[in-house]
């Protein structure tokens, strides 16, 4: 079973998120969580869903269709040589966008929510970055912080339409001050339907650090 995915541009988070949830869901619906991550020679895939549905273990996607068609156009096609990849039961070509099929599939295959990540302030995301890279002293090219701030406005914006879309599903962040990731931890769980109907659990949950756009479901 699926239980999230995540999607949002680099330094929002989201590896981060799928592990905090991987362990909290192990620890307490006692089935084992693998972690799927996107990357340009690992699209996951509608086998994915497939293998896990009867599997001893629940999923979590580090990226999925967004990052997908994302990816594709900043590369220039750079992933073309896959031709094609069977997601959620649709042939997809890289080549051709993502229509809404395979979201109204992606969707009715997530249990809780689908997590799109990004920043009002993209100067945050630099800066996370560039922390990450002060050990090889390596800091963001030109090119990368483009790519990155492309990337960020695409992810807001998308998660702005696929919200609209799907308000129940959908859950939209906006990560605009450091927040801890167990505070967003709690959060991402505070609005998945299960915690608030079958736990009755209440979270103390910091409102005033986190903004989430439009209306959450």
């Amino acid at each position: 079973m699926l239980l999230y995915n995540f999607e949002g541009p680099k330094g929002t988070g989201k590896s981060t998120l799928s592990k905090l949830l991987a362990n909290y869901h192990e620890v307490h619906d006692k089935v084992p969580v693998e972690i799927r991550h996107f990357d340009s020679d690992n699209i996951v895939g509608y086998k994915d869903l497939l293998d896990a549905q009867d599997a001893p273990y629940n999923l979590i996607f580090d990226r999925g269709l967004l990052s997908y068609q994302l990816y594709d156009w900043l590369w220039n096609n750079g992933l073309s040589e896959c031709v094609e990849k069977d997601y959620l039961g649709l042939s997809v070509s890289l080549k051709q966008p993502v229509n809404k099929n395979h979201f109204d599939t992606l969707m009715n295959e997530i249990r809780y929510k689908y997590v799109i990540l990004y920043s009002s302030n993209p100067d945050l995301l630099e800066t996370r970055i560039e922390n990450r890279r002060q050990e090889s002293g390596k800091g963001m090219t030109p090119l990368e912080k483009q790519t990155l701030r492309e990337s960020n406005a695409y992810y807001q914006a998308m998660g702005e339409f696929l919200k609209y879309l799907y308000p129940d599903k959908v859950l939209l962040i906006d990560i605009v001050d450091e927040q801890t990731p167990e505070e967003l931890m709690e959060y991402i769980l505070h609005k998945s339907w299960w915690w608030v109907n079958e736990r009755k659990t209440k979270i103390n949950w910091k409102r005033k650090r986190t903004t989430v756009q439009r209306k959450d479901g």
